[in-house]
C-alpha cells in the first residue's frame, strides 16, 4: 500500500481530548441527576452548548466546566419539566368559561402584532417553546436582565391590550 491509498489523519476538535477524559464522570454524575435512562442525552447537551460557549476557550479546568454545564442542563430541563408540569395541571382544572370564539384568536394576533419583535421573540420561546430565561438569554445572545424586562414588558403590553 502506497501513501497515497491511506486516509488522511482526522483530527479532533480541541474539545474532544477534555471530553474523553471526563466523559465517564459526566455520565456518572448525569445519572444522579436525571436517572440512567437519560443521562447520555443530558451529558451530549450539556457538552455541545459547553464546547460552543464563548468562555470554552479561557477554561482551565475542562472536568469542572463541563460538570457545572451538566448540572445546568439538568437544572434548566427539570424547571422546565415543572413549569410544564404546572401549566397541565392548571388546564386540567380549568373549565372553558365559554366556547371557543375564532374572534378572540384575532384579538391575540392583534395583541402580539403591538409587541416589538424582541417581545414577540421572547414571550414565543418563553411559552411556546417553553425554555427558560437564561436558554432565552443564550438563544437571542442578549442578557438574562434583558429578557426578564422584555418579557415583563410583554405580559403587560398584552394584559393592556387584551383587557
Amino acid at each position: 500500500m502506497t501513501d497515497s491509498d491511506q486516509s488522511p489523519p482526522t483530527t479532533a476538535p480541541p474539545w474532544a481530548e477534555a471530553y474523553r477524559r471526563h466523559a465517564d464522570q459526566l455520565v456518572r454524575l448525569a445519572t444522579v441527576l436525571v436517572g440512567d435512562s437519560d443521562a447520555a442525552e443530558l451529558v451530549a447537551d450539556a457538552v455541545s452548548r459547553a464546547v460552543q460557549s464563548p468562555s470554552w476557550q479561557s477554561v482551565r479546568e475542562p472536568g469542572a466546566f463541563l460538570s457545572r454545564a451538566v448540572i445546568n442542563e439538568a437544572t434548566s430541563r427539570h424547571r422546565s419539566d415543572g413549569r410544564r408540569t404546572l401549566r397541565e395541571q392548571r388546564s386540567a382544572r380549568l373549565e372553558p368559561a365559554k366556547p371557543f370564539d375564532p374572534t378572540d384568536l384575532l384579538d391575540v394576533r392583534r395583541a402580539l402584532a403591538t409587541l416589538s419583535p424582541q417581545q414577540r421573540a421572547v414571550v414565543f420561546l418563553a411559552y411556546w417553546e417553553d425554555l427558560s430565561i437564561p436558554d432565552i438569554a443564550r438563544r437571542l445572545d442578549v442578557g438574562e436582565g434583558t429578557v426578564r424586562r422584555q418579557l415583563d414588558r410583554a405580559k403587560t403590553r398584552l394584559r393592556e391590550v387584551l383587557r
